[in-house]
């Protein structure tokens, strides 16, 4: 079985935001046998970065969707190995945003969601309408990396803006602003690479250039020409870029796949340099790129207990009898019979962006993060083996079983009474995950929930 990095390596290179969270002071709440309950100490989030690997996704022209790591070389089959994932049946465009999320048109309107679940799914039966009216009058619907949406109407006509929500009647009137000029519908193809430079292609020509914010000035007549080439409109089938920074493109006519870094200068002959990475391409109305975060399998998942954080601790009361031997003249003789348990429910964040595919197994089994009785400080309990689910609330019931006898002294009452420490609990994840695909990827979050620990007994006695 693979292991993970060391926690320390991956730490090196993580974000780790102090977060501090409103707590009752320990004055403030009961405590056993005269023992404060400890203010819990400040979680440290980790959130480590990794660039998952980049897959091909498809939609050929029966509006079936493959998707697959792309080719390597010119004798790598993809579409033999490709795996298939739903339809998009009559959609316009297909574009991904930042957050891997899948935005497609159909007619004039604009759908959201994820990879479709099965093979045989319809998308946009899954997928949540987001605009209603409008989307069929552009020409490219685009995301910048940063999260804005770029729109190109048939006019020639630019506008950005923030995605729209459900509840947006209308993008261009409510959220988006027009930008400047009015040919962009001379471009064959618009794309943005990782850092942000527009990248298109007019007039057979292929332009860079910061990407456009200004109102007035053209982008076009001030944007750059690199690449010494007439056939940039050839290849304008498909323009886009990897994670890497790679170009990647598609002949119209043959369909072969091109990818290379990108032209730097007007004088690169860059279709003749690229590497070639096989043929027929063009069978697919719809390519773009996307991230790989579909989940298959969890290989192995560790707890980081040492930045974990404890809050909201509260007594909760088991149990309270008393033993009355007032009248007694001999001691009495009882035994105090425990047997109960509490449900404690944990979820694990999803901020990594994977989601669980058709026939995934989501679980793996490894040891109980428990609080110790300090109240502060958490530890795996490796004795107490529980089979996690990192995609569904996880329900677990936690026994607590006591026999204790004891003897009430003669003219005396005891009262016992049975408690227990109740608190929130976050612990930062890391796990290494198998993709759909087949690709091993790390991902990062918290498990959060409520623990009960500690039982204790308190004794009275008049």
């Amino acid at each position: 079985m693979d292991t993970l990095d060391s926690t320390e390596d991956l730490l090196k290179n993580s974000k780790m935001p102090s977060r501090q969270r409103k707590r009752k002071k320990a004055n403030q709440l009961t405590p056993h046998l005269g023992k404060p309950l400890q203010q819990s100490s400040t979680i440290k989030t980790c959130q480590v970065t990794r660039k998952t690997p980049d897959v091909l996704f498809t939609v050929d022209k029966g509006d079936t969707c493959r998707i697959g790591l792309p080719p390597k070389d010119a004798t790598d089959d993809f579409h033999t190995r490709a795996i298939q994932f739903g339809t998009f049946e009559n959609a316009s465009q297909i574009f991904f945003g930042p957050d891997d999320k899948i935005y497609a048109v159909r007619g004039a309107e604009l759908y959201q969601g994820s990879l479709p679940r099965s093979k045989g799914a319809d998308w946009f039966s899954e997928a949540k309408l987001i605009g209603e009216s409008g989307w069929d009058q552009f020409k490219f619907v685009l995301f910048h990396p940063k999260g804005r949406i770029y729109a190109v109407t048939h006019e020639g006509h630019l506008f950005k803006g923030v995605p729209p929500t459900p509840d947006d009647q209308s993008w261009i009137d409510r959220k988006a602003k027009r930008l400047d000029g009015e040919r962009w519908n001379e471009f064959s193809a618009l794309c943005y690479d990782p850092v942000g430079m527009l990248y298109g292609v007019a007039s057979g020509k292929l332009v860079r250039g910061l990407y456009p914010s200004s109102t007035t000035r053209s982008w076009l007549d001030n944007a750059e020409e690199i690449g010494n080439s007439t056939s940039w409109e050839v290849l304008s089938h498909f323009m886009a870029f990897t994670q890497d920074g790679n170009l990647w493109c598609v002949n119209k006519s043959t369909g072969e796949m091109l990818t290379g870094p990108p032209p730097t200068n007007s004088t690169e002959n860059w279709a003749d340099s690229a590497q070639k990475l096989g043929s027929g391409f063009h069978v697919y109305k719809h390519l773009s790129l996307m991230r790989d975060t579909t989940l298959n399998t969890i290989k192995n998942l560790n707890f980081l207990v040492s930045i974990g954080e404890t809050s909201d601790q509260q007594v909760v009361e088991v149990k309270e009898q008393q033993y009355d031997n007032k009248g007694g003249s001999a001691g009495l003789s009882c035994t105090l019979d425990l047997d109960t348990s509490y449900t404690e429910h944990y979820s694990f964040s999803k901020e990594h962006g994977f989601e669980a595919g058709e026939g995934a197994d989501p679980t793996f089994t490894t040891g109980m993060p428990t609080i110790a009785e300090d109240g502060c400080s958490i530890f795996i309990k490796k004795n107490i083996r529980h089979k996690w689910n990192i995609t569904e609330i996880n329900e677990i019931q936690k026994p607590f079983r006591l026999s204790m006898p004891f003897e009430v002294p003669p003219g005396k009452a005891v009262t016992l009474k049975a408690t227990l420490q109740k608190a929130t609990i976050e612990v930062p994840y890391m796990a290494k995950v198998c993709t759909m695909i087949g690709n091993n990827s790390t991902i990062s979050g918290t498990l959060t929930g409520v623990c009960y620990y500690n039982l204790q007994l308190e004794q009275a006695e008049e």
